[in-house]
């Protein structure tokens, strides 16, 4: 968690330059995409199987992950719920 709150702030600048150098854009699609990737090694026990609902947890997963630590804490619930009636 540390490390997500020591980097966001500079995630949040790179991510607004990345349309204007693409260097930035490279590596924050593989970011993104190893991110994603770590979400569903983490969590492929309680990800839904059926293709479409995996990739509607994995997306929120993704998106609660990509704000402040008290709002992700405060959102466990919601998930939890999301990715129970996704299976």
């Amino acid at each position: 968690m540390r490390q997500y709150e020591a980097l966001g702030d500079a995630n949040v600048r790179l991510a607004a330059v990345a349309d204007s150098i693409p260097f930035v854009a490279e590596m924050a699609d593989m970011a993104r995409g190893q991110h994603r990737q770590w979400f569903e090694t983490i969590f492929t026990r309680e990800l839904p199987t059926a293709a479409a609902a995996r990739r509607r947890t994995l997306a929120a997963l993704y998106a609660v992950a990509d704000q402040p630590a008290d709002t992700v804490i405060a959102n466990g619930a919601l998930l939890g719920a999301l990715v129970g009636r996704n299976r």
